[in-house]
């Protein structure tokens, strides 16, 4: 049986709170969406990582002939003064070195910047995000590499050197965190799906997950019993009787396809969907389901909504994205249901960042805040991000009530580890 704080109460959004959560978050807002991000050419790893170092060693011998130029690009004076050939060659030479036909770069770069050290360097950077890096199936790691300390640290899953990451860029990780902290107790991982390369602290510290659940719940649904032939999307899911529904379930009907229940439950994060779903599936093999994640909170005997780490959510999610991506026709529908959930931290954060393409994030953030009972307060939002042809996990979990300060703190963390230096250096 559920608890009554679950069943009463738990991830609906507080009053005076919808507004202000809701009304800047809704996926396809902002550039950051559920849609397919446009792309530029595409290089391989190779080439770009070769682009970026002559791109660096060009700045200086280059920078010369730029501050010949007004921001707003070339004069016809200034083209005949032969600047402009010096410009134009250095694109060549860097298309020369990537072994890349890079013939439409200088146009790039004009047109983000003007002609600039900053404009070329914007287009290399561009063009590093857009090369498409095949992702490691994550969910085959060992996520016991992610360091457990409270303090931000570089890791590796695969067993090589833990990255670098800039001084300046782990201060505004450590700022955005101590920040977030301040509200509540706070983890995060962050992986490079393609590496295995990440950042993270306080991975073990457990909060209370809320809504952050139901994506791995619903990845057991469809993983064990649609495609396990238990039932279909459009079988009907009983409801048990005594689990306090509110309103949008459990009232009207004695059962409701699967489908709708899913559908409810991932967009709108709906808590009678997820008690619909629970009080049916529960004993079809999940606990079974939740051993292989090594987290006994996860089992069914306790609360709906179990209270976890940032560790455990990253297993979940590498699960949930080997699943999504793997060829079911089921975990599919699943995969597209996630880039269109209603709210998200994960994704306000992203787009915070202003990383220079476009990002899609499929996600799940749960939400409550009690000032009687703090140990259900949450602010917490997991997920895959892919930027580009580069794809990323992250989740970040924390106790933090949810309110408008918290929410504001999570963005600021997220933005911070997917600037854009954070991504390269995970690479």
């Amino acid at each position: 049986m559920v608890g009554r704080r679950n069943n009463s109460a738990a991830d609906k959004r507080p009053a005076g709170e919808k507004r202000a959560l809701g009304e800047k978050r809704p996926a396809g807002e902002n550039g950051v969406s559920g849609a397919a991000p446009a792309r530029l050419p595409r290089l391989t790893p190779v080439r770009v990582a070769a682009l970026l170092a002559v791109a660096a060693a060009l700045v200086a011998g280059v920078a010369a002939a730029f501050a010949l130029f007004p921001p707003a690009g070339l004069s016809a004076a200034q083209e005949a003064t032969g600047a402009k050939a010096a410009v134009d060659g250095a694109f060549a030479q860097l298309a020369a070195a990537s072994g890349a036909t890079l013939a439409n770069v200088a146009d790039v770069a004009r047109e983000a910047g003007g002609t600039s050290v900053a404009g070329l360097e914007r287009a290399v950077r561009a063009e590093a995000f857009a090369a498409e890096r095949p992702a490691l199936n994550l969910a085959e790691l060992d996520f016991g590499a992610v360091p457990a300390g409270d303090e931000v640290a570089s890791f590796s899953l695969t067993g090589g050197a833990a990255p670098a990451v800039s001084a300046e860029s782990l201060a505004a990780v450590n700022a955005a965190l101590a920040q977030l902290r301040a509200l509540g107790s706070a983890g995060f991982v962050l992986v490079d799906c393609a590496s295995g390369a990440g950042l993270a602290a306080g991975a073990d510290t457990a909060v209370y997950g809320a809504s952050t659940y139901k994506a791995p719940y619903a990845c057991y649904v469809c993983e064990q019993l649609v495609d396990g032939g238990a039932i279909t999307l459009d079988s009907a899911c009983p409801v048990t009787p005594g689990l306090n529904y509110e309103s949008t379930f459990g009232l009207d009907a004695s059962s409701y396809p699967v489908r709708t229940l899913l559908e409810a439950l991932i967009t709108q994060s709906d808590n009678d969907a997820f008690r619909v779903l629970r009080g049916a599936y529960d004993r079809s093999g999940y606990n079974a389901w939740t051993d292989q994640f090594g987290d006994a909170a996860l089992r069914r005997g306790g609360l709906f909504y179990p209270t976890y780490c940032a560790r455990t959510s990253a297993k979940l999610w590498a699960h949930l994205y080997a699943y999504g991506t793997g060829g079911s026709p089921t975990g599919a529908w699943l995969w597209d249901l996630l880039s269109k959930t209603e709210i998200s931290f994960l994704r306000a954060g992203v787009e915070r960042a202003g990383l220079p393409v476009a990002a899609t994030v499929r996600n799940k953030a749960g939400w409550y805040a009690d000032a009687d009972e703090p140990q259900y307060n949450c602010t917490s939002d997991a997920g895959i991000v892919q930027v580009g042809g580069s794809t990323y996990l992250a989740s970040i979990m924390t106790s933090a009530p949810t309110g408008g300060a918290a929410a504001e703190a999570y963005e600021d963390l997220a933005s911070a580890l997917f600037n854009e230096d954070v991504l390269l250096a995970l690479r």
